[in-house]
């Protein structure tokens, strides 16, 4: 029972911080729900190999037995392993990735649902490591997580024999007795009714959530019109008069030659005569077989693909084709910030030599 009290906290606390609506607030809630998810997976996990051991073990009792009673035993579909020993591993084990595909290759969670839960946990962890980060979607992502984390409670909460454990030692916080009131003595554990438990949490949700395809269809015109700003400004200011297409394959030189730079652990100042030899030999291997992997920027593509985001009636899929569309835009994203960095360094330093500094 200690599971499903700390599913339902964790949940109860994310609506909570939901409700609020600041960055903050956005970011604890999907760090909740996320964890709440992660919870009920294992605890259907946990349940169902132990569930597997027992067959096992009483599949080889009855084998050594009687082989007739083994076999009238073992055909009974509800007496099979559903894990194999290396999924068992793989599944208990603390890669939430690892929880997820088995669960997928058992036919517990669709592709879809992989696909977003992966994709939701990764924005988690970068809000846990880093913070700032996705701001303008956090919210919504939250808000769709919360409905596919209810909606696990109730189709893996009533399965494994973790269901209907119950401890004198369990605590029932104030949140917790809202939704699950103690009892004297053990508490009736079968007659908890996970979907009434499921549409406790949703009814404390704020009323207008945000639709997740509409918010991250946003993002991406966003995000487009963010970089087309960016070119604007180096076709505008760059001192050697490029036009677009030039400033696109100087973007994509400058990024590809700080990269292999990096990647071969070459950092250093100009003056330093060793650094230059470096740098020199680098610039000329990678000048030999270079070539640009853009010729301008695809925006009508990517316009198409984000307005295709808003259209998609499944939340599921909005994110996949949202995370596929940011992926494909990263690689010129990066490369004309970089010369955008770059380029305005350069301005600032010319505006200090003109004031004599």
């Amino acid at each position: 029972m200690k599971h499903i009290l700390t599913i339902v906290e964790q949940l109860d606390r994310a609506a909570v911080e939901l409700s609020i609506d600041h960055p903050i607030n956005n970011r604890l809630a999907l760090i909740l729900i996320d964890n709440a998810t992660e919870i009920t997976l294992h605890g259907f996990i946990a349940g169902r190999s132990e569930m597997d051991r027992r067959i096992y073990l009483l599949q080889e009792s009855l084998r050594s037995i009687s082989k007739e009673a083994w076999q009238r035993y073992a055909s009974d579909p509800n007496n099979v392993q559903v894990m194999t020993p290396v999924q068992r591993k793989r599944a208990l084990g603390r890669s939430f990735e690892d929880k997820v595909k088995v669960l997928c290759a058992l036919g517990k969670l669709t592709f879809q649902e992989r696909q977003f839960v992966l994709a939701a946990h990764e924005y988690r962890n970068e809000l846990y490591h880093i913070g700032l980060a996705n701001d303008d979607i956090i919210r919504s992502i939250a808000g769709h997580y919360f409905l596919v984390a209810c909606d696990f409670l109730i189709r893996m909460g009533n399965t494994g024999i973790w269901r209907s454990a119950y401890s004198s030692n369990d605590v029932y916080s104030e949140v917790a007795q809202r939704y699950i009131p103690p009892q004297d003595g053990p508490m009736a554990i079968l007659n908890v009714k996970l979907g009434d438990l499921a549409e406790q949490l949703i009814d404390n949700l704020p009323a207008r959530m945000p639709a997740l395809a509409e918010t991250l269809a946003q993002s991406a015109q966003r995000s487009i019109d963010q970089l087309l700003n960016n070119m604007e400004f180096l076709v505008r200011e760059n001192p050697f008069g490029y036009d677009e297409e030039e400033m696109v394959e100087t973007a994509q030189w400058i990024k590809d030659l700080s990269d292999e730079l990096e990647q071969n652990n070459i950092d250093g100042l100009w003056v330093d005569a060793k650094y230059r030899e470096q740098f020199a030999q680098v610039f000329s291997e990678l000048n030999a077989t270079w070539k640009r992997r853009f010729a301008k920027i695809p925006v009508n593509n990517w316009r198409k693909r984000a307005a295709r985001i808003k259209q998609e009636e499944s939340p599921l899929i909005a994110l996949a084709l949202f995370r596929h569309l940011r992926q494909d835009m990263q690689y010129l994203e990066e490369a004309i910030q970089q010369a955008v960095d770059e380029l305005d360094q350069w301005i600032q330093q010319q505006i200090d030599i003109a004031r004599g500094k």
